[in-house]
């Protein structure tokens, strides 16, 4: 039993008879030192194998500004017991098999102190009489010795905690420098329970951080402060607890935390089945009330609203627990005065600093490992990380309003600031008739000989003034900004959100700060009440389910949602899911967390009839003995953390409950969030150096959540579970693949950022002029003379406005932003200085590289059972063809798609565009090396086509080592081409084209090698062959062959046209006329190179 040391009052003794005797002395130090907790007695430490202790460490507090640690994160509770020796008290974690544990050494080291053993007597005079002085007694030996003076702790165990976790897998980031004793006790004893208190001083390895600017070198030292509590296990636990079994089976019904045990065979194994049991964690039901402190953050004044939606969410969870038949009840207490980390009390903690790891909510709880019954649980809320998330859950709310009315009215609009149009561009595009957009088309019919002419060389403007229009430029986007609004009808939020005035209908850029601390004030306490709810589902013992969004037979109906407060339709069964959106979440547990709590608290269970069964011993038990032969069980879905990447309807954050409505959730997230993920928006620091690499990473994570539902449908092909006459499910995998495919597909065929000339009489688009490249497009324009003729945000409108009020001219744009951009209108002193890699727009570049690798790649999803199907979208004709089509285009640089033509971020229609890539399609290198490497990034400018053959070879060449028969070996010779020397005699070679490419000398600089069935390198010989044949023209020969180009493009018809070839008198000019004029079409458009031939060979041979 722990002991509590009282230092003694001093006491008078009174002898027989009247005379006053001297009163005992005490020895003042042994009062200091153990007043300051340095001494105690070691009864206090009795912690043995019968009455063993529990062992929980946490971090209680850490700055915020480092993701290193966590305030408020809880370690893994040990069973322990404590034993002296001569110099040390140490703290073991106990053997879990019994049949090992008399060997001291089985027993694992937890943590230490350095002590000193002491004791105490009476000092006695000269007649061996008490001189009522006490002194310390070294006659004794240590073990007889009563007292232990506590000096270094040392914890020697490795713990789950953030930064010793951390440390198990990238050592030697953080070094403990320091550590000192927190409050006015170093051990605090009380009966029943021993706490610590440890500040520690670390020191963080460069390496391993990202220091951005000199100040970030503060965040190398820091302070972290642990509490370790020590309680006796008998004195928190019911000792009437009966442990609850808990097999697989149960658990494929409700997922709940488990304690599981192991054993050891009679031969001494522990791999064989049988030898785990798994117990599940659960409160005891036979407490009435557990009570939960609160911290005195929750107090403060600024907190009331906090502190109300707080005892709201408690509500319903008591709510919940008495639909589960539970008779345990959630009580809220002031918690002031008593310390979070004490294993003794459950806490509800706020913490108002926002976090540097980003984390809102947390749930531990503590076990007894022999029995599983939780013993301690505490909810962390971290309200200033939530604030920092409110923006987005913000915009969220005004985009529906927004969507809806956009659809509308596209005439009004607002734009975000970073994205905002000049003032004349804006007139001049609302003036222009776009309701019937479609006759652009007709207008697109222009003639060949005015798409090769070009330039209007506009005048001249000095820097001074070009800083000044920007200047203008920022300020008229203000301006447009403020005043465009829409009705607050539209937001669609929250019934709880009083929606007034015209802050709801702006985004969050467009507010002031006076409107976003109005907004957070209302919005916070809806984000705060589900994930609190969520949380305390964790304490009760609940697992998360990520099957929440798709078990729509098990969401609330109308009814049951308006008894319970709820006037919105949400899509969850439980709230242990991850919800994707603010607007459909739940705020309550749903109806699987009812039936849930009810299967571990009344061990009861609700059937298909609508009865309840009593559970008697575990569900496996009684399905496997016939209990349930007159009725089921209720089925809930149910999946968690480890079923994640194995189905692709179970997943954290999605939306929809067939493989069709989650598909297409994740590819409208993906396009939704592209302002957000590629645009600096209000970000301090914005860059290449880091963000590069976790795009990168970003991008893999995303598009192979897509790929995943072609996955399903090829493993559903390859077991041959498509019959004729498919299933509706086999048809929803198949079209979930289509869409998967399509989504990806897009991605790859996106180009790059293009700009089109257009020109506007009396209010319509009469004539579509170029339409190139705005890095092309910018040459010969104001734009070039600042050298600008790289991809800048807004580039397309910038001309626009360059061009003047009065011009017909003007820009639309399509595409988007291939490589790492900036945008001018941001304002450059409100950047992170002093990095170079600081950008305004990430580039697309990354997308279109890891899609292609997603539709080639065969090594995905893993199959539980039997041989994975290791198939590819390119396995398949239907997906091959465009796949194929597409690079045909790439590697002949041209390439026709339907693409979204806007003025600014306004859609005004759809047109089918032909563009190429060998200007705009070059990805330069970036600041990251990480990103480099992988990529194969190895010179300033790489060829799109390059880095993705690269990829696609290996994938293809992968596929040729298949077994599989049925799998199309023939991709990888279709896409391959041999590099040979230019030294070595022609002669030597075998293959069944040799092309060679000379530099201006005359010499040989480049030599290919192809066979027949290398079939784009075949083809690209023939185009080059075209091009030696043009270029081997005279220049008389030349002008014919250009005239006779632009007249034919004008013929009336057919007929015309072949008047005008059969015309022609120069042979050489007729027989390209004849045989290749698709190529000469190409060649004088600039499309079809020598260059872009050399490159196209060139990524062939990767």
């Amino acid at each position: 039993m722990f002991k509590s040391f009282t230092p003694m009052v001093l006491a008078t003794v009174f002898l027989a008879g009247c005379a006053k005797e001297k009163a005992y002395e005490e020895n003042q130090e042994r009062i200091i030192n153990q007043l300051k907790g340095v001494e105690h007695s070691k009864s206090a430490f009795d912690c043995t194998v019968e009455d063993p202790c529990l062992w929980v460490p946490s971090v209680t507090d850490t700055p915020y500004n480092v993701a290193a640690s966590r305030p408020f994160w809880q370690g893994d509770e040990k069973l322990v017991v404590t034993k002296f020796s001569e110099d040390k008290l140490q703290i073991l974690q106990i053997e879990e098999d019994e049949r090992f544990s008399d060997n001291i050494n089985n027993f694992s080291p937890v943590a230490e102190f350095e002590v000193e053993h002491v004791d105490y007597k009476c000092d006695e005079d000269a007649l061996g009489k008490c001189s009522n002085v006490e002194v310390e007694d070294d006659t004794k030996t240590w073990e007889e010795k009563k007292y232990a003076r506590l000096e270094d702790l040392s914890i020697v165990e490795k713990n789950s905690l953030p930064i010793q976790f951390n440390e198990l897998f990238q050592a030697g980031c953080y070094s403990k420098v320091g550590q000192s004793f927190v409050g006015d006790q170093k051990v605090k004893v009380e009966p029943g329970a021993v706490n610590i208190k440890v500040k520690v001083s670390y020191e963080a390895n460069p390496n391993c951080v990202m220091l951005k600017e000199m100040e970030d070198l503060r965040y190398l030292s820091f302070t972290v402060d642990y509490h370790y509590s020590l309680v006796k296990l008998s004195s928190i636990a019911d000792p009437n607890y009966e442990k609850v079994e808990y097999p697989s089976v149960d658990e494929s019904y409700f997922g709940f935390f488990k304690t599981v045990k192991k054993k050891k065979t009679v031969d001494n194994h522990d791999h064989y089945m049988g030898l785990r049991e798994s117990y599940m964690n659960r409160w005891s039901p036979s407490k009435k009330e557990v009570v939960y402190y609160l911290n005195e953050d929750f107090y403060r004044p600024k907190f009331a609203s906090i502190l109300k939606s707080t005892e709201e969410a408690i509500k319903t969870v008591n709510l919940s627990l008495a639909k589960a038949n539970a008779d345990m009840r959630v009580v809220l207490k002031d918690g002031r005065g008593k310390d979070i980390g004490d294993v003794r009390y459950n806490f509800l903690v706020l913490v108002d600093d926002p976090q540097a790891s980003g984390v809102i909510g947390y749930g531990p709880s503590v076990v007894n490992p022999q029995t599983g019954e939780i013993l301690n649980a505490r909810t962390v809320m971290y309200y200033g990380t939530i604030k920092k998330f409110i923006s987005q859950a913000y915009d969220e709310m005004v985009d529906e309003g927004v969507s809806s009315f956009s659809a509308q009215n596209m005439g009004t609009g607002t734009q975000p600031m970073s994205a905002s149009l000049p003032s004349n561009f804006v007139e001049k595009a609302r003036n222009v008739e776009f309701s019937n957009f479609d006759y652009l088309q007709g207008v697109w019919q222009t003639s060949f000989d005015e798409l090769l002419t070009m330039n209007k060389k506009p005048q001249g403007m000095d820097s001074e003034t070009m800083s000044h229009s920007l200047k203008a430029f920022r300020e008229k986007m203000d301006l447009l900004s403020k005043q465009c609004f829409y009705h607050a009808s539209n937001v669609n939020f929250n019934s709880a959100v009083e929606v007034s005035g015209n802050a709801y209908t702006k985004k969050w850029d467009e507010l002031t700060e006076a409107e976003r601390e109005n907004v957070i004030a209302e919005i916070l306490p809806l984000v705060w009440k589900p994930t609190l709810v969520h949380e305390f589902g964790h304490n009760l013992g609940l697992r998360h389910n990520f099957y929440g969004s798709t078990d729509s037979e098990n969401f609330y109906s109308e009814k049951e949602r308006e008894e319970l407060g709820i006037d919105r339709e949400v899509t969850y069964s439980s709230i242990m899911d991850y919800s994707y959106s603010n607007l459909n979440q739940l705020s309550v547990m749903g109806k699987y967390d009812v039936a849930a709590l009810k299967f571990a608290y009344a061990r009861e269970v609700d059937t298909n009839d609508g009865s309840v069964v009593g559970v008697d011993g575990t569900l496996a038990s009684m399905l496997n003995s016939n209990k349930f032969a007159q009725t089921q069980p209720k089925k809930f879905k149910y999946c968690s953390d480890e079923h994640v990447g194995n189905n692709p309807l179970c997943n954290r954050f999605d939306e929809g409950t067939t493989n069709v409505e989650v598909v297409s959730h994740y590819i409208n997230n993906y396009k939704k969030n592209y302002s957000r993920r590629n645009f600096r928006n209000r970000k301090y620091d914005f860059s290449g150096r880091y963000g590069d690499w976790n795009y990168a990473i970003s991008a893999f994570n995303t598009l192979s959540g897509i790929r995943q539902f072609f996955d399903q449908y090829d493993q559903r092909m390859f077991n041959g579970d498509y019959d004729e006459e498919p299933s509706e499910y086999l048809k929803d995998v198949k079209n979930a693949s289509d869409l998967a495919f399509d989504a990806l597909m897009n991605i790859v065929e996106t180009p790059a950022y293009h700009c089109m000339e257009v020109f506007v009489e009396d209010g319509k688009v009469t004539k579509i002029g170029r339409v190139l490249p705005f890095s092309e497009m910018a040459k010969g324009t104001k734009l070039e003379e600042y050298g600008i003729t790289f991809d800048i945000v807004h580039g397309c409108e910038f001309l626009s406005y360059y061009e003047g009020q009065d011009s017909n001219k003007m820009y639309f744009s399509f595409g988007k932003y291939f490589n790492n951009s900036l945008d001018l209108t941001v304002p450059f002193d409100q950047k992170l200085q002093g990095d170079t890699s600081q950008i305004d727009a990430r580039g697309f570049w990354m997308d279109k590289v890891v899609a292609s690798i997603m539709l080639s790649t065969r090594s995905q999803a893993p199959t539980t059972i039997g041989a994975a199907s290791n198939g590819n979208f390119l396995d398949y004709p239907r997906y091959k063809e465009r796949f194929m089509k597409f690079m045909d285009g790439l590697l002949n640089n041209k390439f026709t798609k339907e693409v979204e033509v806007k003025t600014g971020e306004r859609v005004v229609g759809k047109l089918p565009l032909t563009y190429t890539f060998e200007s705009s399609h070059k990805i330069n290198k970036s600041y990251n090396p990480y990103v480099n490497f992988v990529f194969g990034l190895d010179k300033t400018q790489n060829d799109l086509k390059s880095v993705m053959l690269g990829f696609l070879k290996k994938n293809f060449d992968s596929s040729s080592q298949d077994v599989d028969l049925s799998r199309d070996v023939n991709l990888y010779h279709d896409f391959n081409a041999y590099a040979l020397s230019p030294r070595v005699d022609v002669s030597r070679y075998n293959y069944d084209k040799i092309v060679e490419f000379k530099n201006t000398s005359g010499d040989v600089a480049y030599r290919f090698g192809a066979y027949d069935y290398n079939t784009h390198a075949v083809e690209l010989s023939k185009k080059k062959a075209v091009v030696d044949q043009i270029e081997s023209l005279s220049q008389e020969s030349a002008k014919l062959l250009l005239d006779t180009m632009v007249s034919i493009s004008g013929a009336s018809d057919a007929d015309a046209a072949q008047g005008i070839i059969s015309a022609i008198e120069d042979e050489s000019v007729k027989q390209l006329v004849e045989t290749s004029s698709s190529d000469v079409v190409d060649y004088l458009n600039g499309n079809l190179t020598l260059k872009g031939i050399l490159t196209s060979f060139i990524s062939l041979t990767k």
